[in-house]
């Protein structure tokens, strides 16, 4: 069984698109990283299991070391990104209406002591000082990440926008600095200076307003339901039974991986630190099965969707289905109507 980590953990989501640009550049170092610390590649590729912050450290070193020969592999990373790297939180992100959304979105689920985001009269400023054992790249990397989302939602930042990268990005050589700055030039047509010790984009309020091209307000209400469902609460459940749970942190996984074919009895038992033996006993306990716990979460999750008025294409894919055929014959079996019946009951009852 792989090795569980049981202390100051992370989701290895939001660094993905870095590791996919490591395994271009220099895939035996990556392979070497993922064997000193137990860690299955493939795996954190595509679930958004969580893994040690030394694992997380060693990632950020591996830039580090990579970076001194493709200085751009932090902006080359950046490009791999994908919002839905971030789980539900990325969803949320992505369907926001604009830039305002997104900030509330970011100060109630994303945002922590060193990072923030303050509106100063006309201008925004996005203010991130990273930890002291930070490496230079990957400061890099979360800058080009805000600007690849900015400008692929159609933000222009025009002239009056301020990109400031603190010294310790500074390259050790003008000729690479030269070529830092040029790339921001062509990439984003910003001019980056190196000062102090935060990275800070300030730009003009009014971009605040501006229609996102991804906003789906009906996504976005679900999602933020699911947020906030799943924010951590106060310790109320001291009283519920092992089992009980055991199967609520069953449940949590299943609801974050419910897109997911692949994620199953062996993956959850690996999450939780137990055996797959352990999970099976624990679900018959309950009379349950994980199959049956799926479909139901499935099921509920498809009818909350549809209700929102999301589309059944794209609540097929939410919830695990590879094409909205196989979804309709599963819902019209879990309800006895199809989505757009379903749909039009809910909506005009």
């Amino acid at each position: 069984m792989p090795h569980r980590f049981e202390v100051q953990t992370r989701s290895f989501g939001p660094h993905r698109a870095l590791l996919r640009a490591l395994l271009l550049k220099s895939a035996d170092e990556v392979q070497i990283f993922a064997k000193h610390f137990d860690l299955d590649v493939t795996e954190i590729l595509v679930s958004d299991r969580k893994v040690s912050q030394d694992a997380i450290v060693g990632l950020w070193q591996l830039a580090e070391r990579v970076s001194l020969f493709y200085p751009f592999i932090a902006m080359e990373a950046a490009r791999l990104f994908q919002l839905t790297d971030l789980g539900e939180r990325g969803w949320l992100l992505s369907s926001a209406q604009d830039l305002s959304v997104v900030i509330g979105a970011l100060r109630e689920f994303l945002l922590h002591d060193n990072l923030s985001v303050v509106e100063l009269g006309h201008e925004v400023v996005f203010r991130w000082t990273p930890d002291g054992h930070f490496p230079q790249p990957m400061s890099l990397y979360w800058l080009s990440v805000g600007l690849q989302f900015l400008f692929g939602q159609g933000i222009l930042l025009g002239r009056e926008t301020q990109v400031i990268l603190p010294e310790i990005c500074r390259p050790s050589t003008q000729r690479v600095q030269d070529a830092l700055l040029n790339r921001f030039a062509s990439d984003f047509g910003l001019t980056v200076i190196f000062r102090g010790d935060d990275v800070e984009l300030r730009f003009n309020a009014q971009a605040l307003a501006k229609t996102l091209r991804t906003a789906d307000e009906t996504v976005f209400q679900f999602f933020l339901k699911r947020c906030r469902e799943q924010a951590p609460h106060d310790d109320t459940d001291k009283l519920l039974s092992k089992e009980t749970l055991l199967i609520d942190k069953v449940k949590k996984l299943l609801l974050c991986h419910l897109s997911s074919s692949e994620f199953g009895s062996i993956a959850i038992a690996s999450e939780l630190g137990i055996s797959t033996r352990t999970l099976e006993r624990a679900l018959a306990k309950e009379k349950m099965s994980l199959r049956l716990l799926k479909q139901d979460l499935q099921r509920k999750t498809a009818e909350e969707m549809l209700v929102m008025g999301v589309r059944a294409k794209e609540v097929a894919a939410q919830i695990g289905f590879e094409d909205v055929t196989a979804f309709s014959r599963a819902f019209q079996k879990w309800t006895g109507s199809s989505p757009t019946q379903f749909k039009k009951k809910k909506q005009h009852g």
